[in-house]
């Protein structure tokens, strides 16, 4: 992963890289595993992380996941986008560091897409 100054990103990083991760997972059950992690750890997702515009105090976050996780007989070194307005991440810059933001079945951003709707 890399950073492209042209589009303002860096990725595609994996989610699920190293033993814990690169993301913060919650230990939701107290015996120190996570179902997210698994289920990341599973697709292989991966984030590219974008910055919206040129003040870098928003970022979208571009999740990708194998495509033969949701097509079996998809190709196994195929990706594919999930689309923001299904399921939207963002990471938004405040006074004591970046605050984290998913919004799933996001209305606004499926009108952005489809202003007739």
């Amino acid at each position: 992963a890399g950073w492209d100054p042209a589009t303002r990103c860096v990725g595609r990083v994996p989610i699920y890289g190293g033993a814990a991760g690169h993301w913060t997972f919650m230990d939701v059950s107290a015996s120190g595993t996570s179902g997210v992690f698994s289920s990341a750890l599973d697709n292989r997702a991966m984030l590219d992380f974008c910055f919206t515009d040129n003040t870098m105090q928003t970022i979208d976050l571009h999740l990708y996941v194998k495509a033969s996780s949701i097509v079996g007989s998809a190709p196994s070194d195929a990706y594919v986008e999930l689309p923001m307005w299904a399921f939207h991440m963002s990471m938004e810059r405040r006074p004591w560091g970046w605050d984290r933001v998913t919004r799933v079945l996001d209305a606004a951003a499926l009108l952005q897409i489809s202003p007739g709707l």
